[in-house]
């Protein structure tokens, strides 16, 4: 542990520097304004869609030993991919405050991050989880979560393995909905990588290829610099880089595992980084190029592989994602597919029969002379009613008479 404190405080100190070197100021350290730059290892670790903790704690060790070799990079994680069907993206990047908030990673969290640690095999592992993620503008609800790990025992505190993923989703209140998390676009990252372990910790590596050394590529998409012509002795041309071996069948393009093993050589993987950054040299010329009306000259970039053959192909998850649709294209969608399902019909009725249908009349169950039966009929049985209550009446008016004419006699 006193080993890794003094090579955390040296690479601080050069990291430090670096930072004052690229213009900005050193404040943005501090955990209150986190940096906008991820020191990461330069390769995608890959997509996985669970990472379980001992296989987290394999990866973290075994991160010890090619982070010695390999010089991270400066570089942002903006809005990482979220599959359809497959999420996971990952990410293992270094950190002289481990303990401090991440910098922006283009997405808004609702909630503040849990911090817990677990023991593992005399090891500590210490897990960090925020859930209620979303890209501000582009998805409608927030279920984007994000963990980190690392070993605060028995293994390099600075390094973290940084996943995503996904989990329950929840509401975006309305005023964050739309309002982006950072400033776009991004400016251009040239700063350059950094060993943060080892006996070159704090050692900077220029992005910019050597001049005279060309880089190569290999059958298996892997690159090799190296110095390239005729031997002294008239020898077939040669590279002093071996080439590494072809990757296995378990293995992913970007030679990591989907167990999270590591299969890359060190010194292959930092050639391949020399060779991504060449391309990307050349990328930015021909960009820079024609922005200015400029053509390339022909021999801008000799020496350089086409794109794909440096490196593996990527696939683009922009489909993946759900676009912001205007107002009016939305309007112009529905009015055509309305006009499709109504010519329809109306073809359907102008080509079809127009006899129209006969209804029964309401009055054909009805006969007049029965009616005309049935109403005499209850008439002369209301005129019976009605003489019959008349004789009751009378009954009775000459009942209330003789009782009290005899009420009468009775008193006088």
């Amino acid at each position: 542990m006193e080993r890794y404190a003094i090579c955390h405080s040296r690479l601080r100190t050069s990291i430090f520097d670096h930072m004052a070197f690229a213009g900005q100021p050193q404040q943005q350290q501090q955990p209150s304004a986190p940096p906008e730059l991820f020191l990461r290892y330069p390769e995608n670790v890959g997509i996985q869609p669970q990472i379980s903790f001992d296989q987290a704690v394999n990866l973290l060790i075994q991160a010890v030993d090619f982070s010695q070799r390999v010089p991270f990079a400066w570089t942002f994680v903006d809005k990482p991919p979220a599959y359809a069907r497959i999420d996971g993206q990952a990410y293992l990047i270094y950190s002289t405050q481990p303990s401090a908030p991440l910098p922006c990673d283009g997405i808004r969290w609702l909630e503040t991050e849990r911090t817990y640690r677990l023991p593992a095999n005399g090891r500590e592992l210490e897990v960090g989880e925020i859930k209620f993620g979303f890209v501000p503008g582009v998805e409608s609800f927030a279920s984007r979560m994000r963990r980190k790990y690392r070993l605060t025992k028995g293994g390099n505190p600075g390094l973290i393995l940084v996943h995503y993923l996904r989990a329950e989703q929840t509401a975006i209140p309305n005023h964050l909905i739309n309002v982006p998390v950072r400033q776009y676009p991004l400016r251009q990252v040239s700063e350059p990588r950094i060993f943060v372990a080892g006996e070159r910790i704090g050692q900077r590596v220029p992005i910019v290829p050597v001049g005279g050394v060309p880089i190569a590529p290999q059958a298996n998409g892997m690159t090799a610099v190296g110095p390239v012509g005729p031997m002294p002795g008239g020898g077939p041309s040669q590279m002093s880089a071996p080439v590494p071996p072809p990757p296995q069948p378990h293995m992913n393009p970007m030679g990591i595992n989907m167990g999270l093993g590591l299969g890359i050589a060190p010194a292959a993987l930092a050639q391949q980084t020399q060779a991504h950054d060449a391309l990307e040299r050349e990328r930015r010329a021909r960009m820079a190029a024609a922005a200015g009306g400029m053509n390339v000259p022909p021999g801008a970039g000799a020496g350089v592989p086409p794109p794909t053959a440096g490196r593996p192909v990527e696939e683009d998850d922009s489909a993946d994602e759900h676009e912001p649709v205007s107002t009016r294209t939305l309007a112009i969608g529905r009015f055509r597919r309305n006009h499709d399902l109504m010519s329809e019909v109306f073809f359907r009725a102008s080509q079809g029969k127009r006899t129209p249908k006969t209804y029964p009349s309401p009055y054909a169950s009805l006969n007049l002379s029965d009616m005309t039966a049935k109403i005499e009929t209850l008439t002369s049985e209301v005129a019976a009613l009605e003489s019959h209550l008349q004789q009751k009446r009378s009954r009775l008016d000459k009942l209330m008479e003789d009782s009290q004419e005899v009420s009468t006699a009775m008193v006088s």
